[in-house]
């Protein structure tokens, strides 16, 4: 996309199935917007949105979108089981709609 600064990501052709499914997951964050990110996502998502890592006591309140790695959760800032729990409460609580759950890759975005 032009006048859209990106991470530079993998050859496609060596790139897991599962991290392909992560970049196209993220490519459907719009630029600018606030997100909590799984600790490994992060870095794809500075260069274009205002993220946090998800779970950090102080992540941006209520970010406009969630994307989390429920496969392989970070381990940091917070333990895999809070990590779970965070993202069940966040599926659960009626704030956000849960846009994608692919490959383990889950993209939530805050209701209006």
């Amino acid at each position: 996309m032009v006048g859209r600064a990106h991470t530079p990501r993998p050859d496609p052709g060596n790139t897991d199935p599962r991290l392909a499914t992560a970049w196209r997951l993220m490519d459907r964050i719009p630029d600018g917007a606030t997100v909590a990110a799984s600790n490994r996502l992060v870095p794809q998502l500075t260069s274009r949105t205002l993220v946090s890592v998800f779970g950090l006591g102080d992540s941006r309140p209520d970010p406009e979108w969630i994307t989390d790695d429920s496969a392989q959760p970070q381990g940091w800032p917070i333990s895999p089981d809070d990590d779970r729990r965070l993202l069940s409460e966040a599926r659960n609580n009626g704030r956000y709609r849960i846009v994608a759950d692919q490959d383990s890759y889950v993209l939530l975005q805050r209701r209006p």
